[in-house]
């Protein structure tokens, strides 16, 4: 018989809630389409939870103990789960794609994406731009402050 694994249901059901966020932002950020969410893909990406421990997918698809033809309460979660991934998925794709434009060619879909990757790249330059002015503008405020005080040192100062 197997290893019997080192995890158990409610482990599985927060690491499944972290698999879920990380699916859900690569499908908002226009990199992968929900009709392209396969199970097998999303269930590896259990294997880079380290709280898990699995080399495997293997074990996320247990048997019920009483009848080993049924799934048992893992895999019943994990499929109820993936069935709640994609339904949340296609609603932040609808969100970034409007439904009217969903069934256009997948060429004017991708100018769609690449408007928005563009619109990303913007505003990561900006955020950056206003980083570097924020930096410049604490440079010229301790300078200034400096000047302040050497100013106001020499007007202390009795003429001599």
């Amino acid at each position: 018989m197997g290893q019997k694994p080192k995890f158990d249901l409610s482990l599985l059901k927060e690491e499944a809630a972290q698999v879920k966020r990380r699916i859900l932002e690569r499908v908002k950020k226009g990199e992968v389409e929900p009709k392209a969410l396969i199970k097998t893909d999303c269930l590896a990406l259990f294997l880079s939870r380290p709280r898990l421990g699995l080399q495997s997918t293997r074990p996320l698809y247990d048997k019920d103990k009483d009848d080993p033809q049924q799934p048992g309460p893992r895999q019943k979660y994990l499929d109820k789960w993936f069935a709640g991934v994609l339904v949340d998925a296609q609603k932040e794709w609808e969100k970034i794609i409007p439904p009217d434009r969903q069934e256009e060619p997948t060429a004017v879909r991708g100018v769609v994406l690449k408007e928005l990757h563009e619109l990303r790249a913007k505003a990561e330059v900006q955020a950056r731009t206003i980083q570097e002015y924020r930096k410049a503008l604490d440079v010229l405020r301790a300078e200034n402050q400096e000047l302040s005080v050497q100013v106001l040192s020499k007007r202390r100062l009795p003429a001599g």
